[in-house]
């Protein structure tokens, strides 16, 4: 009887071992291929390929892992879980001899890169990503250095580490050419160095063909903080004359895209655009972030200014907003004469789907008030004439 049923017992074996062992199929491979970019300023060169040693990021199902290569790696290989994984690679070396005198580290970041990349069950998945120019920046000078020297034919990562201060010889400029993401991993703020009346210095300048994108999309954290730090009133300084960002074409596009960032805390008197102004045919898209506690007052001797608090946009120039928020201070006092949120001048577009507190469009408002005017007329004519045609017993309703 015993001898009967020993056939079973390797399938029993089987089966239990199969229970307690890990099983290969719910983990793939993944290969990363780590090359140049696609601009005309490459972050890796094959010449400078041996010196940049890697820091490699994969944030995934249920964990993060987070590994180091020596200088020379051009691929990396690893064991995952099934799913979506976000990658992140940045690559670091000698300074440039450009940046000796600005007091960067001896050691800084070159190049970074990111892709999200899909696991599958049974496979070896190879995926190249491509390294664009970066660097890391820990004062104003370094700032301003940063923007000056990026690329000006492809895409460049400025990353905040710690909070700064600017001033009109070193904000940054983005200019004709330039395609620059503007990230921070933690929370940083960016301010004025001077917080004197009269401060008229724009943190951050689009020029005419200059791309600016502030964080990185579907992050909600807002680490990067752009700050006036100046709280005035209309009647008190101090108060600034210029806004925080600003979108100036001239004479070509000029872009700013939003998608995680935290724009508040200035005061302007005598000028239009308390956050964000947009002129001269700049574009302004909107897809997270803030942009709050900015105010605008007119100037008592000439009643220039007193324009869009948090975002003021030019004939010809336009702002889509399809996320985030935009919103004043509420019960402290006026934010703007003409529109606390947005304002918008005959010839300029906004086109939301997110949200907005405060008057948005005062070309849109004074419209509606002179249509509900001319409704409450006509009833008002039209009450006066039913009463003296109507018999005097019958009750108007």
């Amino acid at each position: 009887m015993i001898k009967k049923h020993l056939f079973l017992i390797p399938l029993i074996i089987l089966f239990f071992s199969a229970c307690f062992s890990p099983w290969q199929g719910d983990e793939g491979t993944l290969t990363l291929q780590l090359g140049p970019g696609n601009s005309g300023r490459l972050a890796v060169l094959p010449e400078e390929q041996s010196s940049l040693s890697y820091t490699i990021t994969l944030t995934g199902p249920g964990q993060t892992i987070t590994e180091t290569f020596p200088a020379g790696t051009t691929a990396a290989t690893f064991r995952l879980r099934l799913g979506t994984w976000n990658v992140t690679v940045k690559g670091r070396g000698a300074k440039p001899v450009m940046e000796t005198y600005y007091h960067f580290p001896d050691v800084m970041l070159r190049a970074y890169g990111e892709k999200t990349i899909a696991v599958e069950g049974g496979r070896n998945i190879s995926e190249s990503i491509t390294m664009f120019p970066a660097v890391e920046v820990a004062s104003g000078d370094q700032f301003g250095i940063a923007f000056r020297n990026a690329n000006t034919d492809g895409k460049e990562f400025v990353f905040i580490t710690k909070d700064i201060t600017v001033n009109s010889l070193s904000n940054g400029i983005v200019q004709s050419g330039q395609n620059i993401e503007l990230r921070a991993e933690k929370p940083v703020r960016i301010e004025r160095e001077s917080k004197d009346a009269d401060e008229d210095t724009v943190i951050l300048s689009i020029e005419n063909g200059g791309t600016l994108t502030l964080g990185k999309e579907g992050e909600t954290n807002q680490y990067l903080q752009i700050s006036g730090d100046i709280d005035g009133d209309d009647q008190n300084e101090p108060y600034a004359t210029a806004p925080l960002i600003e979108v100036n074409a001239y004479y070509g596009g000029a872009a700013l895209v939003m998608y995680d960032a935290l724009i508040e805390g200035n005061t302007v008197k005598g000028f239009d655009g308390g956050g964000v102004q947009v002129e001269n045919g700049g574009q302004f898209t909107m897809y997270g972030g803030y942009i709050e506690g900015n105010e605008v007052f007119v100037n008592d001797t000439n009643n220039n200014g007193g324009s869009g608090g948090q975002v003021w946009v030019d004939d010809g120039s336009s702002f889509k907003m399809h996320g985030g928020t935009l919103s004043g201070k509420g019960s402290e006092g006026p934010q703007a004469v003409y529109g606390a949120g947005v304002y918008i001048a005959p010839g300029g577009t906004f086109e939301k789907t997110g949200g907005v507190s405060g008057q948005v469009k005062i070309i849109y408002a004074l419209v509606m008030a002179v249509m509900r005017s001319m409704v409450l007329l006509l009833i008002l004519l039209k009450s006066i004439f039913v009463y003296e045609t109507q018999p005097l017993d019958q009750k108007i309703i």
